[in-house]
């Protein structure tokens, strides 16, 4: 019978720093799931401000393992759940939501392999479409195959990251460009060497409309075929997926860097795990805009990393799991940085059995989410675990009290107007914003933003005037914000 005991664990040291600060207050805890094992990959916060957990299910659906999806309130209580698969094997690793309010889901379906698999449903999780690359297959214990990561680019195409398996049984990272419908615009390969196998973990698109991948290479024993070393790699390219520079990071046998965010003066966070030294740590990286490395720190004692985000305050959150002493199990781990990588505080959770991190967020009111799952409550093996923290009080000051708690787009000032008109709007956090103008005919005639910008109120100005620089009739006109998950139109009227 499973506990109803919940350790939490605030460590109060940590791999050659220390720290004294208190870290949030935990809100509230929820299970999802039935009777077998469910395991939760990935958490979204929604654009009306509740969340969505996605995964893998053997407790539902219709087969051996089905995506599962589970659309809950801002309170966390569900609001509807959802599965999708075939009568193999199949599962999550990614997910956004799209400026349509539904849902894009990335990972992995089983024909003979397990392969890339895309589902995109509407705002209630009904089924749009679904595309397979076959192409993204390679399993064994280094790599099982499937769509690792999936975003959504500045021109409203969808990039996708994962593994290509290749004649002579290793594999490449790999690096997918479709339309807004999931069709293949372009792909690329990337390989370390000839000698080592390769997988892409995660992927943005920059500031400057490049991309920014982190893999791992390993060598393998010739008789076991297991991996006997495994190394971080990130690979820069351009907006067409040709490599700009590369570089190795870390010590140790093994190694990796599975996430990475962009800073906004252009550098970038890397965090994952090493074994330097003997035991496991977590492993955090900061290199700038050309690949030199600016820091790199280590957290923890017998961690590892999975995820991590920047924070409103400009540190970071670094999320995975951590072998306890005491219970001899793995339990959620959570690590507080400042924005040098220096430790603010570390607090973990769980039961009497294993309890694994998979997701970290911040919400719009500044707290976080953390999400995997946990053998030790819930209703079956295993169950998605999702737990609400309270706002940081270490990154609370006064500034906190002008930012904007949710997505908004205000009515332009003057309405009607001539020659010029301002449009307003807000957005909670850090955030890639598109501001784009279109006729009566639904035709785009002007983009006047499209740019990551930090939180905060902000504003553009339009002239009356086309991409060209033409000025346009009067009429009816319609302006629409677009970012990672929220979408909005509004209408202004031109009279000369």
């Amino acid at each position: 019978m499973k506990t109803q005991i919940l350790f939490i664990i605030v460590l109060l040291g940590m791999f050659s720093l220390s720290f004294s600060q208190t870290p949030p207050d935990t809100l509230w805890t929820k299970t999802f799931g039935g009777e077998n094992d469910d395991e939760c990959r990935c958490v979204i916060q929604t654009s009306d401000g509740g969340f969505a957990l996605a995964g893998y299910t053997r407790s539902f659906g219709a087969g051996e393992e089905d995506m599962y999806l589970v659309r809950t309130n801002t309170s966390g209580d569900t609001l509807w759940t959802r599965t999708y698969g075939s009568n193999g094997s199949d599962g999550c690793n990614s997910m956004i939501q799209t400026p349509d309010n539904g849902f894009l889901l990335a990972g992995w379906t089983n024909g003979t392999e397990n392969i890339g698999y895309l589902v995109k449903t509407d705002s209630l999780g009904n089924m749009l479409w679904t595309r397979s690359f076959d192409e993204m297959c390679f399993l064994s214990s280094f790599c099982m195959g499937g769509i690792f990561s999936v975003i959504t680019t500045s021109d409203s195409c969808i990039s996708l990251v994962g593994a290509h398996y290749d004649p002579d049984s290793l594999s490449s990272c790999y690096l997918l460009k479709t339309n807004n419908v999931g069709d293949t615009l372009w792909t690329r390969k990337y390989r370390y060497s000839d000698i080592v196998g390769s997988f892409c973990s995660d992927n943005i698109q920059t500031s400057d409309n490049c991309y920014v991948l982190t893999s791992i290479f390993a060598t393998f024993d010739s008789v076991s075929g297991e991996p006997i070393t495994q190394e971080a790699w990130i690979i820069k390219t351009d907006s067409n997926g040709d490599t700009i520079w590369t570089r190795t990071v870390g010590e140790g046998s093994f190694h990796d860097l599975s996430s990475v965010v962009e800073n906004p003066d252009g550098s970038f966070s890397f965090a994952g795990g090493t074994d330097i030294n003997g035991p496991n740590y977590f492993l955090h990286v900061c290199l700038d805009t050309s690949g030199n490395e600016l820091w790199t720190n280590y957290y923890g004692y017998e961690c590892w990393c999975r995820t991590h985000i920047r924070t409103d305050d400009g540190g970071y959150l670094l999320s995975g799991v951590k072998w306890d002493t005491y219970t001899w199990m793995d339990k959620f781990f959570t690590v507080k940085t400042n924005s040098t990588g220096d430790t603010l505080w570390s607090i973990s959770f769980g039961g009497d059995s294993d309890d694994i991190c998979n997701s970290v967020i911040q919400t719009d009111d500044l707290g976080f989410v953390l999400a995997g799952y946990t053998e030790s409550f819930g209703a079956g093996g295993s169950d998605f675990w999702m737990i609400r923290t309270d706002a940081d009080p270490v990154g609370i000051d006064d500034d906190l009290t002008n930012i904007p708690k949710r997505f908004t787009l205000s009515q332009n000032y003057p309405n009607p107007f001539n020659p010029e008109t301002t449009i307003s709007f807000s957005i909670p956090k850090d955030n890639r914003v598109k501001i784009s103008i279109y006729n009566i005919k639904g035709q785009k005639i002007r983009t006047l933003a499209n740019e990551n910008l930090q939180r905060g109120y902000h504003e553009v100005t339009w002239n009356a005037k086309d991409e060209n620089g033409k000025p346009v009739s009067s009429g009816i006109y319609f302006y629409k914000m677009e970012t990672d998950n929220f979408s909005e139109i509004k209408k202004c009227i031109l009279l000369k």
